[in-house]
């Protein structure tokens, strides 16, 4: 029996969750690692030059790490035209140039050339303010267009950053390390405020990302929890501790893995545009090839329809002019000719019928086999009284594309057999090449399937089996006993019960 098609929804529970589970475990990295860096940093005691050197590569690490999160994103919000997308590589962005901006970074590669520290640390500060910001526009739904934005927020770190290098508590109010820093009521609630702050926009984010695409908001809501976690750390640093250098490690930690979930969804994205040009280009390839058959459709119809006014004309003709020395056999001959016309000349007028009519799957293979430019003759085993019901033009190309297919995968001949099963005529286009994937034969004969990028398109098979479903039939792809692929097509046959649905999937 030909065998079911219920192929899709096998790779569907993997397809969803193909951006949680890096989310997931980037989740528990973060945590991880910021867990351990704590458990480390409260025992541990470091010479502040030595704590200098890391936080200077931790700084380092997280600003390249940012910069190239910004360049990702970017790419990815302008191949999915996501405008949030766009928003949060700002946000990276920033981060990244407040990374760099800070003392321990840009110190060690400018020296006394650079800004004095107050400036630096403003701008650090300013820019840490900020990125939350820039990481809420998607939360509460506004996404303005970024190019005035962006100079917005731009000019927002250039003000704030005057505005804290002139009064520091203005910075010290604004971060989290307030919580950590020391006593007071006012210090903890005002870094407990800002912490709540930041966690929820992280929270957010994850949320919201977890259920878009891209998801890029999850990434940026990891990226905030560990800057609060960082920052929580580095209020507790001091001069013999390794509490800063715990900071730096958590913060270039995540945004590292940051980077490397931004690099997944711009793959992704770009697997995904494949995809949809390829499914494009069948679609459009199928629709061609129904005009095509439907265009040759029609230029036999007129060539039948002018041959039949042709005959009545003239048989007509002929009766009216020598009606009178006509036999009698001649008049009967010439009105049959008449009657024949009319009757050809009504099925021609009938109402369309989508081109389903009978198939004679013998007459289809003999014609496919005559085509001069296969590389080797075809071998045919088909009988002569295989009809079935379709379009004639429809089947007749599906079987090339098969035979095409088959022709290039497999050096040989290709042997086209037919036979009755039940209420279905089945063709089978067979090579004796190297037998076809398990996933592949599944995925070029449902239609509900994801392709996989770089995988084999095998373009012809999925046209055959556009083109033999649209008509009531059936496509499948099947291993041969000793090598080689069947290629199997099937439509209900001529007197068959072609409603016995069981039969046809058993």
């Amino acid at each position: 029996m030909p065998p079911p098609t219920a192929f899709g929804g096998e790779l569907e529970g993997e397809t969803s969750n193909r951006q949680s589970r890096p989310i997931l475990l980037a989740a528990l990295a973060i945590v991880g690692t910021s867990v351990l860096t704590a458990i480390v940093a409260g025992g541990a005691a470091v010479e502040p030059a030595q704590a200098q050197d890391i936080t200077t590569v931790t700084g380092t690490v997280t600003a390249l790490c940012a910069f190239g999160i910004f360049v990702f994103w970017r790419d990815l919000g302008r191949q999915t035209d996501d405008r949030l997308t766009l928003w949060l590589a700002t946000g990276t962005l920033l981060l990244g140039v407040g990374s760099v901006c800070r003392p321990a970074v840009l110190g060690a590669v400018l020296g006394d050339r650079g800004p004095d520290d107050l400036w630096l640390g403003a701008v650090a500060t300013a820019v840490l303010a900020v990125v939350p910001v820039l990481f809420a526009v998607g939360v509460v739904g506004m996404v303005p267009q970024l190019r005035k934005a962006s100079a917005v927020a731009l000019a927002s770190v250039v003000a704030l950053s005057v505005l804290i290098h002139a009064v520091p508590r203005v910075g010290k109010a604004l971060s989290v390390s307030q919580l950590t820093e020391g006593p007071g009521i006012v210090t903890i609630a005002g870094g407990g405020l800002v912490l709540g702050i930041w966690l929820a926009v992280g929270a957010a984010n994850i949320s919201q990302g977890l259920r878009r695409w891209p998801p890029t908001q999850a990434w940026a809501g990891l990226v905030l929890f560990a800057l609060a976690f960082s920052a929580l750390a580095s209020g507790e640093a001091a001069p013999g501790n390794a509490w800063s250098v715990a900071a730096g490690m958590i913060e270039s930690a995540a945004v590292a893995v940051a980077l490397a979930g931004a690099h997944l969804e711009l793959r992704w994205a770009t697997e995904d545009q494949t995809v949809a040009l390829f499914d494009s280009t069948l679609d459009a390839e199928t629709a061609d090839i129904r005009e095509r058959v439907r265009a040759a459709g029609l230029r036999a119809r007129r060539h039948d329809l002018a041959n039949a006014i042709t005959a009545i004309d003239g048989a007509a003709m002929i009766l009216e002019r020598e009606f009178g020395r006509l036999s009698e056999a001649d008049r009967e001959t010439l009105a049959h000719v008449v009657g024949s016309g009319v009757a050809r000349l009504r099925g021609l007028m009938a109402p369309e019928t989508g081109g389903i009519t009978q198939v004679s799957m013998a007459q289809t293979a003999a014609n496919v086999a005559r085509d001069p430019n296969w590389p080797a003759p075809l071998v045919l085993d088909v009988a002569p009284d295989l009809v079935a019901t379709g379009s004639p033009g429809e089947t007749a190309e599906a079987v090339r594309q098969l035979v095409d297919y088959a022709s290039r995968r497999a050096p040989g001949p290709v042997t086209v057999r037919g036979e009755r099963d039940g209420p279905w005529v089945v063709l089978r286009v067979e090579d004796r090449g190297p037998a076809m994937p398990r996933e592949l034969r599944r995925s070029v004969s449902d239609p509900d399937s994801r392709r996989e990028p770089g995988r084999e398109d095998a373009m012809g098979v999925r046209i055959a089996a556009r083109l033999m479903r649209g008509q009531g039939g059936d496509l499948w792809v099947q291993s041969m006993p000793g090598g080689g692929t069947a290629f199997g097509i099937c439509l209900p046959a001529v007197g068959g019960t072609s409603g016995d649905e069981n039969a046809r999937d058993a």
